[in-house]
């Protein structure tokens, strides 16, 4: 269930949920909300279509530094 998922993902320190097949990009935070910064953990991030969106087909780059996310937004890739 998804609320439990949420508690979850609270309550272990989660701090980034990768999810697709809604054909959107959207992160969100554990309250459904548009993430409007970095420290909004856990982030719930959707990735787009794979066949519907043909510019990245369903790609994020997910920036990693020290085991720290310093940059999810979606970019084209070209």
């Amino acid at each position: 269930n998804r609320g439990a998922f949420i508690l979850y993902c609270l309550e272990n320190n989660v701090s980034l949920v990768l999810t697709g097949h809604t054909h959107k990009n959207h992160v969100f935070t554990s309250l459904g909300e548009e993430a409007t910064n970095d420290t909004a953990w856990p982030l719930f991030i959707q990735t787009d279509s794979a066949t519907l969106n043909k510019e990245n087909n369903g790609g994020r780059i997910i920036l990693v530094q020290h085991g720290e996310i310093i940059g999810y937004d979606y970019r084209p890739f070209n």
